[in-house]
């Protein structure tokens, strides 16, 4: 059986009710957890399969391979993955700004934003708990995923590139980026182990064939997705509704464009090695064989 990560986020949640109410998922184990835990399972061997950060792929190309046409990425806004300040971001330069330890990809965007579009210099610290906790003691903190939807909902604020009220200004790193660049950012890639290939080809083609159908069935669903899944008890119908419209879960080539410029910027900050050809880590399966030749 493949043991698949299960990102337990709001972003995938169209595609894993699609796939699980419209395909035999009876020979898959689904691990649920956030960004951070699911590359950690992913590392040691734990799980086969999972959305993890995209960073992931290039901090260990040695081991991955991803599945094609499929992310979690954004043109433009997100609303998700945000940045809370006490101060307008043009003031945090030499602050200290504190990170959800659930994340990897986003954690390093916010430092290719601040660094080189902003040219502020920061220390970042990850660090756990409440909004207003961790505000106490740093002027900005980045939250993702259902945490960033939640305390955005909790402060009344409708997202957007900067929002004020009397205690914070809100900044979408998705929003940001665009901004900077005119180009998607994906958050995530579909990371296959290699070994996993080597094992378990069929069962690997399988699903992705399966998870191509629920993505097409997803963004045509996403009303009757809204009736059937928990996020209706703290979302409403427009603002969750709005939400999966900002999400993309292809990879096109435009998609390529936007991962490969940041790539670029990991590695200049050296938080990465060095660049990688992204097409050489396309799963190698039957179907991309019989094309090539």
């Amino acid at each position: 059986m493949l043991r698949v990560g299960h990102i337990s986020y709001a972003n995938c949640t169209p595609l894993f009710y699609a796939l699980t109410k419209h395909h035999d998922c009876s020979n898959y184990i689904f691990v649920k957890g956030v960004p951070s835990e699911l590359n950690s399972l992913l590392l040691k061997g734990e799980i086969d399969l999972s959305p993890s950060s995209s960073i992931e792929l290039a901090r260990h190309r040695d081991l991955y391979f991803f599945l094609p046409n499929l992310s979690i990425s954004s043109f433009g806004r997100v609303s998700s993955i945000i940045l809370f300040s006490r101060v307008p971001i043009e003031d945090l330069n030499h602050e200290r700004i504190a990170l959800t330890q659930a994340s990897t990809t986003s954690s390093i965007l916010l430092r290719i934003i601040m660094s080189e579009f902003l040219k502020k210099e920061n220390t970042f610290h990850e660090e756990a708990g409440h909004l207003d906790y961790v505000l106490r003691r740093y002027k900005a903190f980045l939250l993702i995923g259902d945490d960033a939807l939640k305390a955005v909902i909790g402060y009344r604020l409708q997202v957007s590139s900067v929002k004020q009220n009397s205690e914070l200004f809100l900044y979408d790193l998705g929003e940001l980026w665009y901004k900077f660049t005119d180009l998607p950012f994906v958050f995530a890639l579909w990371l296959l182990r290699k070994d996993v290939l080597r094992e378990k080809e069929v069962e690997v083609e399988v699903l992705l064939k399966s998870l191509l159908s629920a993505k097409e069935i997803a963004y045509r669903s996403f009303n009757e997705i809204f009736e059937e899944v928990d996020e209706k008890e703290w979302m409403t119908k427009d603002s969750l509704i709005g939400y999966w419209n900002r999400i993309s879960y292809d990879l096109n080539n435009t998609h390529f464009e936007g991962l490969k410029e940041f790539y670029r910027y990991a590695e200049k900050l050296s938080l990465i090695e060095q660049m990688l050809p992204l097409e050489s880590y396309i799963i190698p399966t039957k179907e991309t064989e019989r094309r090539q030749s």
